[in-house]
This record gives C-alpha cells, structure tokens and sequence, in this order.
C-alpha cells in the first residue's frame, strides 16, 4: 500500500530528477550549438587572416 501511496520525498526526487536532467540537457545542447556556431565564426576569420 505504500507503493501505490504517493509519498512526498518519492515524488519530489522524480520531479527533481527529470527537472535536473532536463536541464542539464538543455545546457549541454545549448552549449554544444554556441560552441559549434563560434568554431564556424573561428573558421571565417582565419580565412580573412589568410586574405
């Protein structure tokens, strides 16, 4: 009957998890994206370098 009762800690470790998670994922994608877009703007300016 305990399983089937929610219990506050349970729920709130769930909730915690998928929030934590989702938002680690979003801060790696979002990292990974500016990162990639800054390498493309690295790669522009070395070409200007070897104008």
């Amino acid at each position: 009957m305990l399983t089937i009762w929610p219990w506050p800690g349970h729920t709130v470790c769930c909730c915690c998890c998928y929030y934590y998670y989702y938002y680690y994922y979003y801060y790696y994608y979002y990292y990974y994206h500016h990162h990639h877009h800054h390498h493309h703007h690295h790669h522009q300016h070395q070409h200007h370098h070897h104008y």
